[in-house]
């Protein structure tokens, strides 16, 4: 069982590489200026169109938002950090409300019941400690932890507080530093950063899945 645990470590590890190299690759092939022209349709609206479709990917978990996202760093540069925050922020109370008032049947059919596993196995250990560090750490998984914090006993006001600060300090640090990296250089640095970002959580709740004294059951 440790064996099969590590390697499903190293092959979800290896998965987000590739998936990262990809999109390195397919933002080479596209080009910023054609990405640039498309939201430029959007004229002075821009930000709010970004703000609004970013917060469906966030809603709705299998829409990829990661096409937006790097259709905004084109135009927008660092204010994309700023614009992903406030739809994160957003989508946090949405999500949160919606399995708090409507329960596991209405999130799997948001979110699919493949992805409902997911949501399931972070309710299991949501806690102040384990929301504090996905919320850091938040990668791209906003609207699983959402779901799951909606889905067990935390008070909103208590989720919400560290929802709101704890992404705070890498987003405004990567916002006050992000004109400092050469711009031919800022995406590969942007993939990096997301990419560790992205896989400190589940590290993290397999090192503590693996370690908990109690037993995890999902059900769907």
């Amino acid at each position: 069982m440790k064996s099969f645990g590590y390697t499903k470590a190293v092959l979800v590890t290896i998965g987000i590489l590739l998936i990262s190299a990809l999109l390195f690759f397919l933002q080479k092939l596209v080009g910023l200026e054609t990405l640039r022209e498309t939201i430029l349709k959007s004229g002075p609206l821009g930000p709010l169109v970004f703000i609004f479709f970013m917060f469906l990917s966030h809603v709705l978990a299998p829409i990829q938002g990661a096409p937006f996202y790097f259709l905004s760093f084109a135009i927008y540069g660092k204010w994309t950090l700023i614009y992903t925050h406030i739809a994160y922020l957003l989508s946090s109370v949405v999500n949160f409300w919606i399995a708090r008032k409507f329960g596991r049947n209405i999130v799997i059919k948001l979110v699919g019941r493949a992805s409902m596993q997911k949501i399931d196995h972070i309710s299991v250990h949501e806690g102040v400690k384990a929301l504090l560090i996905m919320r850091f750490f938040q990668g791209w998984i906003n609207d699983f932890i959402s779901y799951a914090a909606g889905l067990t006993a935390m008070k909103f006001s208590t989720y919400y507080i560290i929802s709101f600060l704890a992404p705070l300090p890498w987003t405004i640090l990567t916002f006050l530093f992000f004109d400092q990296v050469p711009q031919e250089t800022a995406f590969f640095w942007a993939l990096a950063l997301g990419g560790t970002f992205f896989i400190i959580p589940p590290i993290y709740y397999f090192l503590h899945h693996k370690f908990s004294k109690g037993k995890i059951s999902h059900t769907t």
